[in-house]
């Protein structure tokens, strides 16, 4: 991450982060509680936002769901070859 709390619990990440993968691993890792995103700013623009995101309780349901789809996804491609 670009910046990390003392605790380790929150990670900033700054820029385009198109790729919502890259904060689901600071999850994954289990002592990251908050994400937060700050896009970079335009020349144009008058201030700066932020994306806070949380690790709520029905997270771990959904990493494990992501996890079962890329394997499922995965076993197609080898059956397929």
């Amino acid at each position: 991450p670009d910046v990390i709390s003392d605790n380790k619990t929150v990670v900033a990440e700054c820029g385009h982060t198109g790729n919502p993968e890259k904060m689901l691993a600071y999850f994954r890792q289990g002592n990251i509680k908050e994400c937060i995103q700050v896009p970079y700013p335009s020349y144009e623009d008058k201030e700066i936002k932020g994306y806070l995101f949380k690790a709520g309780k029905e997270l771990k349901k959904f990493l494990i769901f992501i996890e079962k789809e890329k394997r499922a996804e995965l076993k197609n491609i080898f059956l397929k070859r």
